[in-house]
Order: structure tokens, then sequence, then C-alpha cells
């Protein structure tokens, strides 16, 4: 009788096992790579995967709280991204830019588990999975850099706008001849274009 009563349990146990879903693991947050956005602000990739019923779905900006979520296809142990344009997933570009091109389009971005199943492969892209704990980590310190970033940005205006001031004021000057003029914008040149390159500022100058 207990031999039987055993053999009844292991015959329901077993395809609860089986048909465990291959997917699962993929569901949580995922932290990317450090990126430089066009303004030079830092900026962290952190992507959400979750599950509504049988579907999965992404949110890719979850630092904003962004609550926009992709699709996701399944096949053969992989997702992707489906009828997404891809512009800066591994480019280099401002990252929250490209993620918001949400458009119809023919690519699709694969995303592969790693078989530590605490990697994730988003294209060429490498995301590791992540804590709630550590996001608000990430949301406090992109916080203090874009603060840190915009002051760096107001000096940079600040001294990108003397330096245009001063030059047209050398070429309003009447009482001085046009060789004059050119040693004074050459000089102007050089003490500016040094100042940019101590206070990191030199784009500004290239605009």
């Amino acid at each position: 009788m207990r031999n039987a009563i055993r053999v009844l349990v292991v015959l329901l146990l077993f395809p609860f096992g089986c048909s465990s879903d291959p997917y699962q693991s993929f569901l949580g947050l995922w932290e990317g790579p450090s990126q430089f956005s066009r303004d030079g602000s830092l900026y962290i990739p952190v992507i959400e995967i979750r599950k509504n019923g049988e579907t999965y779905l992404v949110n890719l900006d979850v630092l904003h709280g962004n609550m926009k979520s992709h699709v996701l296809s399944k096949h053969d142990g992989q997702l992707s991204i489906d009828g997404l344009v891809q512009v800066g997933l591994g480019t280099g570009m401002d990252y929250r830019r490209a993620l918001a091109v949400a458009v119809a389009g023919d690519v699709s971005v694969q995303i592969a588990l790693g078989a530590d199943k605490n990697t994730l492969f988003i294209g060429d892209e490498l995301y590791k999975r992540t804590t709630p704990k550590r996001l608000e980590k990430i949301r406090a310190l992109m916080k203090k850099e874009a603060e840190e970033q915009a002051k760096k940005n107001a000096l940079c205006e600040r001294i990108l706008k003397e330096f245009l001031d001063k030059g047209e004021m050398i070429r309003q000057r009447k009482d001085i001849d046009r060789s004059k003029q050119g040693e004074l914008l050459i000089a102007l040149d050089k003490e500016y274009f040094g100042l940019a390159k101590i206070e990191g500022c030199q784009r500004y100058f290239l605009k």
C-alpha cells in the first residue's frame, strides 16, 4: 500500500517538473553597461522582464519610471524584441533616445540568457542580474551625476558666451587694423580653448 502511494505521488509530481517554463529565468531586473549620453551625463540602463499570463514583456526604461512594455517573442530558449529600430544598442549613442524609438521596424533584437542565468545578452551588450535595492542606488547616483553635469554645462555655456562676446568686441573695434584684430583673436582662441580643455568644455567649442 505504501509503495503504491509513493508511486502515485511520483506520477503526480513528475509532469509538473517537466512542464516548467524554460523562460522563467529571464524574469527580473537587469543592469547594462554604463554609458554617456551626448550631453556628457552618465546613464546606466536597467531593464525589467516580467510575465503577464503567458506573455513575456520587457520594460526598457525602468530608471525613468517609463511603464511602457514591449511584448517579447519566444523561440528556442531565447527571447526577442520585435519591431524596434536598433539605434544605440551597442553603438554608444544616447541610450534613452535610442530606446524611445519604438516604431514599427524589421529589426529583431535577440535576448539570450547566459549559462550562469545571471547574465543576459541583448544584441551584443552584456547585462547582469540586479536587485530593486541596486536600482535605487543607480537612481541616486544618476541624480547626483545629472546635478553635477548641469553645473558643468552652465559653466561651459558661460565660458563659451564670454569667448563669443569678446571675439565680437574685437571684431567691432575701429581703432585697430585687421592685422591687430587677427593677433587679438588668435590670442583669444588660445586663452579660451586652453580654459575649455581645463574645464572639460572642448565639445562646446566644436559646435
